[in-house]
């Protein structure tokens, strides 16, 4: 087969006619001109965008407390709440425990907010959950009030 594919190039070589034509000489297909001035300036708006939103970010979550995550700080918040059960229910399930501290507060319910540390000289609040935590309407522009969170 390979035999039969060269003879058949050879021949055409041989008794083909060769034809000169005229014509445009082989060009570029495609030619890139990058405009460096205007590739700065997109980047630049990017970097600089991006600069503002993280900026606005920052500023925008400043004012959120943070609370330590660790156990002993969720059970010290957690306290008062199971504070209404007394010595009962340790061994109670997720469930089971809602069930009885709705039944002890009587379904009043109970409320997680800052509450306001007494003795200090400037505005101290903590985070508690309780029945004396007071609602968020009461609160000046029904916002957590301005101070420092302990």
């Amino acid at each position: 087969m390979a035999r039969f594919a060269i003879g058949s190039l050879a021949n055409m070589a041989v008794l083909n006619p060769r034809i000169q034509v005229s014509g445009a000489v082989p060009y570029l297909g495609s030619h890139l001109e990058i405009r460096w001035e205007y590739v700065i300036g997109l980047f630049g708006g990017i970097i600089l965008t991006h600069l503002v939103l993280f900026l606005s970010a920052i500023l925008a979550i400043r004012k959120v407390a943070v609370k330590d995550d660790s156990f002993l700080a969720i059970a010290r918040l957690l306290l008062p709440l199971l504070d209404a059960l007394g010595g009962e229910g340790t061994l109670l399930q997720s469930k089971e425990l809602a069930k009885v501290i709705q039944a002890k507060t009587r379904g009043e319910g109970l409320v997680v907010g800052p509450k306001l540390v007494e003795g200090c000289g400037q505005p101290r609040y903590s985070m508690g959950i309780g029945k004396d935590v007071p609602l968020r309407q009461e609160w000046p522009d029904h916002r957590h009030p301005a101070g420092t969170y302990v």
